[in-house]
């Protein structure tokens, strides 16, 4: 089926289904008519976002190239899914799909996450030393929402402190995605009693350098960390503030420590009275 819609009014087979924009950085303009091709494509991702319909599960085709912000995108409509122009065509590229901050634009992050979405195949960057390039805020900032993905995503270190921020919403998976540099935490679960994230799943991710993989929060619960690499980190996951009961999952990772004691912060005795378990996972052999 092409991605191209068929009728006039831009739906892709006809009524009731989401639309398709095409957002260009390089060459489109945010004063196109008819960004349904990528001849018209809009030129940014806040007046793509902007254009899209709440809870119609509109999806933003992005073209390769490199877009600056100068303020952070928010996602406050349900159902928009973001994906470079080439996924599912060739080896994920995401490099060529870049969104960061402008020089001017120091203290925020690239994208505020409000609402259901999806985020795929791009890479996202920022210039705030004591920030993240992806805050999740759950549904209107608060705890009674989530359903988000974020995959095959990329995440280099240039100046922030995290890659994503986890500060509400329930739902939430991050799949295949790089962490590449010394992130304090590449996932900082920050969250609090009020609004903590739950049900969060992190699967197939690559850790590099970073002094945590995945820094586990206050109040997190009911989570799945499995199938992920962590390599030359200092700590791949630090419990070290769990205060709850989590109920959390993590399997099936591999991690250059020479045993738990070296990818942990606490034992696995400490871990299972809080009902966190850890199984089937790989250490190095010398």
């Amino acid at each position: 089926m092409s991605l191209y819609p068929r009728t006039k009014e831009t739906d892709l087979v006809g009524s009731g289904l989401g639309k398709v924009f095409f957002l260009d950085p390089v060459n489109g303009s945010d004063d196109s008519v008819y960004p349904y091709h990528p001849s018209k494509a809009l030129a940014t991702l806040a007046e793509a976002v902007d254009r899209c319909t709440d809870g119609a599960g509109d999806i933003i085709i992005r073209m390769p190239g490199t877009e600056q912000v100068t303020e952070a995108v928010t996602i406050d409509k349900s159902g928009i899914t973001i994906m470079a122009s080439t996924y599912g065509m060739n080896y994920s590229q995401p490099e060529k799909f870049v969104t960061y901050t402008a020089a001017a634009y120091t203290d925020g992050p690239v994208l505020e996450i409000e609402a259901p979405c999806a985020l795929i195949g791009l890479e996202w960057e920022t210039r705030n030393t004591a920030g993240q390039a992806i805050e999740i805020n759950g549904e209107g900032g608060g705890f009674a929402g989530g359903f988000v993905l974020i995959k095959d995503c990329r995440f280099p270190l240039w100046y922030s402190k995290y890659a994503i921020e986890f500060s509400a919403g329930a739902f939430i998976k991050v799949e295949n995605c790089n962490f590449d540099g010394a992130f304090t935490a590449a996932m900082n679960m920050v969250g609090s009693v009020s609004n903590n994230p739950t049900d969060i799943t992190v699967e197939g991710c690559y850790f590099r350098g970073c002094a945590a993989g995945i820094l586990h929060g206050t109040t997190v619960h009911r989570f799945l960390y499995k199938g992920n690499i962590f390599a030359d980190c200092t700590a791949a996951i630090t419990f070290s503030t769990h205060a709850a009961t989590g109920n959390g999952l993590v399997c099936s990772n591999i991690l250059d420590a020479a045993n738990h004691a070296g990818a942990f912060d606490r034992d696995l005795t400490q871990l299972a009275a809080q009902n966190i378990y850890c199984m089937d996972n790989h250490y190095r052999e010398a």
